[in-house]
């Protein structure tokens, strides 16, 4: 994929988040907010509270940076599902915490999670 000038309308893959296996369920056009390569979309089918409603869409980029706080998309292993959470760096351990900490953090052990990316760009339901 080629990299994506800022404001561009661009194809990416479309993949769901409550999956079997990370299967592309089809192409969304959308304009980006800033320039990257590799991206793809994430559609949720439930609601990430308090913001975000069913059928957000997370635009992924999976070359950038992990900063803290940023929002990531992980996937979990053992059920094959797909979440977004709060990046959070505590001494020697990475935590994933809900967007309002409405729930305990999930402390990254690479054999059960893997970060697919940082979320760069959302359009959300209203």
């Amino acid at each position: 994929q080629q990299a994506v000038s800022f404001n561009t309308e661009t194809e990416l893959p479309l993949y769901s988040f409550n999956t079997t296996i990370l299967e592309k369920i089809g192409q969304i056009c959308i304009k980006l907010s800033t320039q990257a390569q590799n991206l793809i979309a994430l559609q949720s089918e439930e609601e990430i509270k308090p913001i975000f409603k069913k059928g957000s869409i997370f635009i992924v980029d999976p070359n950038a940076a992990l900063e803290k706080d940023s929002l990531v998309a992980v996937k979990i292993e053992n059920n094959l599902q797909i979440l977004i959470r709060k990046l959070q760096i505590e001494f020697d351990k990475i935590l994933l915490t809900t967007y309002d900490n409405s729930t305990t953090p999930l402390i990254l052990n690479p054999k059960l999670h893997s970060i697919l990316g940082v979320v760069i760009q959302v359009n959300a339901k209203t």
